[in-house]
């Protein structure tokens, strides 16, 4: 969700597409996806997944929905980009 949120926001400040902000980060964004998947882990190793986080709206389904829809999201970015050879925004 980040990702996408990041990339949308520097493509409309003048950045370039996603390729070409990726590319200029370097090796930081492979860090950034490393960590990001062990993050992911943790609760899976904890044993904690599948289970009801507490009140509120920030319940497991809905995080896994909008985790899933972020994804779909950023990936379609990337391939339109790609496709048209500009900006998505």
């Amino acid at each position: 969700m980040l990702a996408f949120v990041t990339c949308a926001a520097l493509e409309v400040k003048g950045g370039g597409d996603v390729v070409s902000q990726a590319t200029a980060a370097g090796p930081a964004v492979a860090v950034l996806v490393g960590l990001t998947t062990l993050a992911s882990l943790i609760p899976i190793c904890a044993g904690l997944h599948g289970k009801r986080q507490g009140p509120g709206p920030f319940t497991l389904d809905a995080e896994l929905l909008n985790g899933r829809l972020a994804a779909v999201a950023f990936a379609a970015q990337i391939v339109l980009e790609l496709q048209f050879q500009n900006t998505l925004f």
